[in-house]
């Protein structure tokens, strides 16, 4: 989600006003966006919590893994007619380009995996490490598995690894 948002921001070259005072309280992107994620997902806990029978959480990551599965368990659970097939078919049959929202949707014709775990590539390590421990009570609560980062060279370490590899990239360069 914390990439996700980023890479919307990032191309609408502005932030939403729903998203502002966390972004105020952080010097990191990342950081406002997992105080945001939690702060909407306790909301969301606590909603389900005074609603039990009348919600179902479904993961993005089980519903593009198994769509057919997850939009059938959804329809039984609200009794709604459509077979699932029906319904991701119908949902990707002619481009939408209306309201705001993920601009990549729009030319996908169907469910994706391959977002699933982009973060590691997409997020520096150091970030990812330290905003770990501030998410894992809620991804534990939602069944997710709590990965392992090592956060990399700090400081003096970091600056110097950084200036190794302007000179190996200067040399590679001298080569061609």
């Amino acid at each position: 989600v914390m990439v996700s948002v980023k890479d919307l921001f990032d191309g609408m070259d502005q932030i939403l006003p729903e998203m502002l005072e966390f972004v105020r309280r952080h010097g990191s992107p990342f950081d406002a966006y997992a105080e945001a994620w939690i702060d909407r997902m306790r909301a969301l806990d606590g909603f389900m919590e005074r609603h039990r029978k009348d919600c179902r959480l479904i993961r993005y990551e089980d519903l593009v893994a198994e769509p057919l599965a997850q939009l059938a368990e959804l329809t039984g659970f609200m009794g709604v007619a459509p077979a699932a097939g029906q319904m991701l078919e119908s949902a990707f049959a002619s481009p939408a380009s209306v309201g705001l929202g993920d601009w990549r949707i729009y030319s996908k014709r169907g469910l994706d995996p391959g977002g699933v775990g982009r973060w590691r590539s997409a997020m520096p390590a150091r970030t990812a490490a330290r905003l770990i421990p501030h998410l894992e009570p809620l991804m534990k609560r939602h069944g997710y598995e709590i990965p392992q980062v090592e956060p990399g060279p700090e400081g003096a370490a970091a600056i110097r690894r950084y200036e190794l590899s302007m000179q190996f990239a200067q040399t590679i360069g001298k080569r061609d």
